[in-house]
Parts: structure tokens; sequence; C-alpha cells
């Protein structure tokens, strides 16, 4: 029985996360937003805490602004398309020339976005091979620190499961595809 519900939720999580994936970042990095609230213990176990708040604080900036520029290219390509419907059922010659340079406009905007999200892609990349490990060797090192120790306990599985989300969230703006100019119907 158990196995079944376990089953039958994966499956339903699976289908949920395919069309609310940007409510679901948000969603994330808000509540992993209210878990970093804490008061820091004194040095040496304080210090490490902060780096590595610091750090979480970082690549959950990133992921939001991937989110942010992947949802505004989203838009405009919506908006792209949208025009290119208009122009397909236009006739007058200055209704056209106006919708054209409306699709002008849009797709450098698109592609100015795309510029955006590869920089912004290149960042998240260097978070997971860059800053994750120096994470890793301060929460490997506050580990060994003996007080605060129930503190240390807890703030290292929350920066861990924290660390597990973003990382995942990382790899799926790494891993996404971007929208083509064949998609968008080309340029003009």
């Amino acid at each position: 029985m158990t196995t079944k519900l376990t089953n039958r939720a994966s499956q339903v999580t699976r289908n949920v996360l395919g069309f609310a994936a940007p409510a679901l970042v948000l969603g994330l990095v808000l509540v992993s937003q209210a878990q970093a609230r804490i008061n820091y213990p004194p040095a040496p176990a304080g210090t490490l805490e902060r780096a590595i708040d610091n750090i979480l604080l970082k690549e959950r900036a990133d992921i939001i602004r991937s989110n942010t520029l992947i949802t505004q290219q989203n838009q405009v390509n919506a908006r792209i398309g949208v025009l290119q419907q208009q122009l397909a059922q236009a006739t007058n010659p200055a209704v056209i020339a106006a919708l054209q340079r409306q699709i002008n406009q849009q797709t450098a905007r698109f592609a100015s976005l795309q510029v955006q999200i590869d920089r912004n892609r290149l960042v998240l990349i260097n978070n997971l091979a860059v800053l994750n490990p120096q994470k890793d060797r301060a929460l490997a090192v506050l580990g060994t620190l003996r007080t605060p120790q129930n503190q240390i306990r807890q703030f290292s599985q929350s920066a861990r499961l924290q660390e597990a989300t973003y990382a995942a969230l990382m790899r799926a703006f790494i891993g996404r595809r971007p929208i083509s100019q064949a998609i968008i119907g080309g340029g003009f």
C-alpha cells in the first residue's frame, strides 16, 4: 500500500513539476530563505556558518535571476507569436509595417534576454564547480567543531538540504535548451 501511494505521489509530483516549474522555483527559494534566518554562534562556528550562508544567498540570487530571465523570455516569445498572428491577418500596409517593427523590437529583446540567460548559465556553472566545493569544505570543517554541537548539526542539515535543492535547480537551468529563432518564426 505504501509503495503504491509513494509511486502515485511521485508521478503526480512529476506532472505538477512539469507545469509549475517557475512557481516551484520561487516557492523553494522563499522557503529556504525563511530557514536561513538564524543567530550565528561565536567564532569559529559562526564565521563558517555565515560564510556558508553567504554562498547559499548568492546561489539563491542566481537562481532567481535565471527564473526571471527565462520567464521574461517566454513572455517575449508569446508576444512575438501574437504579433505574427496579427501580421498574418493584416492587409493595411501601415499596420503591416507597424507590426513588423514591433516584431523586430521583440526579437531584439528576445536575443538580448538570451545573452543574459547564457551569461547567467555560466554563473550557475561556476556555482556548481567552485562555490559548492567551497561550501562542502566549510561544512566539513564545521562538522569537526565541538560547540555549539546541536546548532552546528541543525545548520549543517539545513545547509545540505538547501544545497541539494539549489544544485538541482541550477542543473535544470543549465540543462535548459534555449528557444531558437526557428520556433519564434525566424528573424525579420
